[in-house]
């Protein structure tokens, strides 16, 4: 059995009382509030000021960020591409992934992203897992155009 607390039906009340206030104002008019603010000791001019600078401020940050959300999903998406492509991913012989990355090389869109993979490395040294993953990447950036 589920039994309820005091406190749980004190929090249920206030919850009640809160609800029924906030019915209460929202049915009030602009200058029934306005005094309702006055008489408590509120300044609603200064209020509604705050506010809206508030809101002002909230609308530039949405803005100002919207890139972040968009390059979440995109990453999201490149992350579940992947993803999806490791799971199929076909074995392929040392003398195959050399090939083809000794093609990216020649690619002009890959050749510096290439370049940079194996800066400090030489192909021949690497392990096969080591080439597989790069290799990964770079049909990765190839897909995706860089």
């Amino acid at each position: 059995m589920n039994e309820k607390k005091p406190a749980d039906l004190l929090r249920m009340l206030e919850d009640m009382a809160l609800d029924d206030e906030l019915e209460r104002i929202t049915a009030l008019s602009d200058e029934e509030l306005d005094r309702e603010m006055k008489a408590e000791g509120f300044n609603p001019a200064a209020i509604g000021e705050n506010g809206a600078r508030f809101a002002a401020e909230q609308m530039a940050r949405r803005e100002r960020l919207a890139w972040q959300a968009e390059a979440h999903d995109r990453l999201e998406l490149v992350r579940a591409k992947l993803s999806a492509r490791a799971q199929v991913r076909p074995v392929r012989s040392r003398d195959e992934l050399l090939t083809r990355i000794a093609k990216a090389r020649l690619d002009p869109r890959l050749a510096q992203p290439v370049a940079v993979m194996f800066r400090n490395r030489v192909a021949d040294e690497a392990s096969d897992e080591e080439l597989e993953s790069i290799l990964e990447e770079i049909e990765a950036l190839a897909e995706h155009g860089n």
